[in-house]
């Protein structure tokens, strides 16, 4: 898994008080990634873990992590979300922002969060993308995304690319990361 630097959309607000990392890799089937977060977590609102997860709507209104995926050289993508709650959502879209419902055959990640609660989140996930079949056999291209929601309700977007005059983690340039095609089952 390779790492990679996250940005915040105005990189002024935190300057190296915060550094969010994200690490993506996908075997066969499986979307794997990892998110770092170290700075005072006291600047941004972290959920604690619910007692039950479950697929929730509207995850990018809060602290959120994200990942848009989509097979090269195809205008779909789906974008995945993630609470330290523990909550997720899978939306497929067809084109730019158009299209956007929910993936049904999404099936819930596998989630964890760790922190120490005061300066390291660490959040881990699987996501079995077998069902999606559209990815099967292609070369896979990536977002690495997330919202920080800060007490008083202001968020921060972090994002490998910023291509926009607003934060806009639609927008195909800033999907980076690109995975190889596998063959064999599944992907």
């Amino acid at each position: 898994m390779s790492q990679h630097e996250l940005r915040a959309f105005d990189p002024t607000r935190f300057g190296d008080e915060v550094r969010l990392r994200a690490q993506v890799d996908r075997d066969a089937g499986v979307l794997s990634l990892r998110y770092e977060l170290e700075g005072p977590l006291t600047r941004f609102v972290i959920p604690e873990a619910a007692a039950r997860a479950t697929r929730r709507e509207k995850l990018w209104e809060a602290t959120c992590f994200e990942a848009f995926f989509a097979p090269a050289d195809t205008t779909k993508y789906w974008e995945l979300n993630l609470s330290p709650e523990g909550h997720w959502n899978v939306y497929r879209f067809d084109t730019y922002r158009r299209g956007m419902r929910l993936e049904p055959r999404a099936i819930a990640p596998v989630l964890e969060v760790t922190t120490d609660g005061v300066g390291s989140l660490v959040l881990t996930t699987t996501l079995d993308l077998g069902p999606v079949h559209e990815i099967a056999r292609h070369e896979v291209e990536v977002a690495l995304t997330a919202v920080l929601t800060e007490p008083g309700g202001a968020r921060s977007f972090w994002a490998l690319r910023h291509d926009a005059r607003e934060p806009d983690f639609h927008r195909r340039e800033s999907f980076a990361v690109r995975l190889p095609a596998q063959y064999g089952d599944g992907l």
